[in-house]
């Protein structure tokens, strides 16, 4: 609270006043950066053609948002701010959840998806890596950058669950031949 107080250019007394306690002002933090992701996700939703798209889109702002981000963060959450844990761990098993869901239902819909996919297995799938995946140290152990390992990534995830026309549509855009 010492470092905020005085990047902030105010009493230690006064960002107490104004959020109570260290655990309240981690809180209002990490909700305020889900919400901020959220609206990423939604946006790109809105303005994705296909389902493909949209998980592309959303991977690109993943990548932004990673840049930034400190590989201790989830470690100190789940350990010291159960508080700001818990509303991260609920928007991953809500918000998250639903979404990807509601994303693979729109693959397969569009035939981008393979039609044998059951969503909630795969979403489970896919979040059951988020801590690995928001570990920055994990990239610097595969000697590659942020943007390339990601890459590399989502390629795999989305070529595991595309239909037939779903990899072609996926080889024309990284310019692959079939």
């Amino acid at each position: 609270m010492d470092d905020i107080a005085r990047e902030l250019g105010i009493s230690k007394k006064t960002v107490y006043e104004k959020f109570g306690s260290k655990e309240d002002l981690i809180y209002k933090v990490v909700s305020h950066h889900l919400k901020k992701a959220q609206e990423l996700i939604e946006k790109a939703e809105r303005q994705s053609e296909n389902a493909i798209e949209c998980w592309l889109a959303i991977a690109n702002d993943h990548i932004k948002l990673q840049r930034d981000f400190h590989s201790s963060i989830l470690f100190d959450l789940k350990k010291y701010y159960p508080k700001g844990w818990m509303i991260f761990k609920e928007h991953i098993d809500g918000f998250l959840t639903n979404h990807l869901v509601k994303k693979i239902r729109r693959g397969m819909e569009e035939g981008l998806f393979r039609k044998n996919l059951i969503p909630e297995v795969v979403a489970f799938h896919q979040l059951a890596k988020v801590d690995v995946y928001s570990d920055p140290s994990v990239f610097k152990k595969l000697g590659h950058d942020i943007t390339t390992v990601y890459d590399e990534i989502i390629k795999l995830q989305l070529y595991a669950i595309v239909s037939e026309s779903g990899r072609k549509y996926l080889n024309k855009k990284y310019n692959y031949e079939d």
